[in-house]
């Protein structure tokens, strides 16, 4: 109960050291939060008659310029500009940055899971060199007769006994120090010391010394003579124990590097994706140009595909056949989507019917014009689309559904 307590009062303490550095930071942003109300207020109510102006002044720039574009132009235009606005949502162009923090985070399980790893990888590299160590220090000496060796290379991943300062983040600051290796002494420190001590425990009870003191003393010494092979009955206990502290230390640094590169990868993908919506909303007008004429393009592909002879076209036909892509937009207006079926209709006309019973003739429409055509299906969205009262960006937007990178 005692040390339970220690231990509490000592996590307290590291909590308010904490909390302590943070002072600073938390007091200069709670002053900002105070005054932000007043400031933003201000600066709202003198742009509103400056934004109010400039819609108004850019509706009638549109109105003159959509005088000098035809209907199919406009229609091109406007489906560019839309593939470019999602781009732009999912980047969150035009919205707040977020706070919100959320549930289960993978970012943050990852994390969670590194630190975890990289201090049990630190124990482990601490006991390998203990139990290294544990034949003692001398260097045996090769036979004469047995070529010698080059020394072995160090063992990657396992440069000290002592776990290091960074491997916790919270050791990384310097307030806490990382906490001493139990002190184990060689096999044969060990030997010595239960040697001296039993000479010494022979020596007392020769001087008459306490009988009580003597037998605490010489059970003391009896338990250490029990641990003496620290749980090792063999020399094959001893080189498993090694051989699965060194497979730990592998294991841990290859499951660590994992999560390195994940982290690079992670860190790369956000930069990657933030220089790819700076360069989107820097040139969105540039992108919504280039995607018109990916689709004028794909509409002068389809027309090429449907030709007909200039010998069947009507009088509406060659009337627009001066204008920019006329015979391509009348046969684009009549060309039918595949997800339609395709309908024949039969038009019967019986001239010996009396007029009066005859049924209203079906009107077949005109070359040239057509009813409005269903804006196409865009892709479908992987997340719920960013709400702009909330100034909420998308998380990790640039991550598709396998994790890989995905440009906006």
């Amino acid at each position: 109960m005692l040390d339970q307590n220690a231990c509490r009062v000592l996590g307290i303490a590291a909590q308010a050291a904490y909390n302590e550095k943070q002072a600073k930071v938390i007091g200069d942003a709670r002053t900002a939060y105070i005054g932000a109300r007043a400031r933003y207020v201000s600066a709202r109510r003198a742009a509103e008659p400056k934004v109010g102006k400039a819609g108004k002044d850019l509706g009638d720039l549109i109105e003159k310029i959509r005088c000098q574009l035809d209907a199919d132009d406009l229609e091109r235009l406007d489906q560019a500009f839309d593939d470019v606005v999602r781009r732009l949502d999912r980047c969150g162009s035009g919205l707040g940055c977020d706070c919100a923090d959320e549930e289960d985070d993978d970012e943050i399980a990852e994390l969670g899971r590194r630190a975890a790893l990289e201090r049990r990888t630190a124990e482990a590299a601490a006991c390998f060199h203990r139990l290294i160590s544990e034949p003692g220090t001398e260097t045996p000496q090769p036979d004469p007769a047995t070529p010698v060796a080059s020394p072995s290379p160090p063992v990657v991943g396992i440069e000290t006994a002592a776990p290091p300062a960074a491997v916790a983040p919270a050791e990384a600051d310097g307030d806490e120090q990382s906490p001493q290796e139990d002190d184990v002494l060689s096999l044969p420190q060990r030997v010595t010391n239960l040697q001296k001590e039993i000479d010494e425990i022979a020596a007392e009870l020769a001087g008459g010394a306490d009988p009580v003191d003597l037998y605490a003393s010489a059970i003391v010494a009896r338990r250490g003579l029990k641990t003496i092979w620290l749980g090792f009955d063999n020399v094959n206990d001893y080189m498993d124990r090694l051989c699965d502290c060194l497979t730990a230390v592998i294991d841990g640094h290859a499951k660590i590097s994992v999560l390195v590169r994940r982290a690079a990868v992670e860190d790369c993908y956000r930069k990657s994706w933030r220089e790819a919506c700076r360069r989107l909303e820097r040139d969105a007008a540039a992108e919504v140009v280039a995607k018109y004429l990916r689709i004028c393009a794909d509409d002068d592909d389809h027309d090429e595909d449907g030709y007909e002879p200039p010998g069947e076209a009507d009088d509406d036909d060659r009337g627009h056949r001066g204008r920019r892509g006329g015979r391509g937009r009348d046969r684009r207006r009549e060309r039918d989507d595949d997800d339609d079926d395709d309908v024949e209709i039969n038009i019967d006309v019986n001239v010996d019917a009396d007029d009066d019973d005859e049924p209203p003739r079906p009107v077949r429409p005109r070359r040239g014009t057509r009813a409005a055509r269903e804006p196409e299906p865009g892709p479908e969205p992987e997340a719920a689309a960013p709400s702009r009262k909330g100034g909420r960006r998308p998380r990790r937007a640039y991550s598709d559904e396998t994790g890989g990178y995905r440009a906006p």
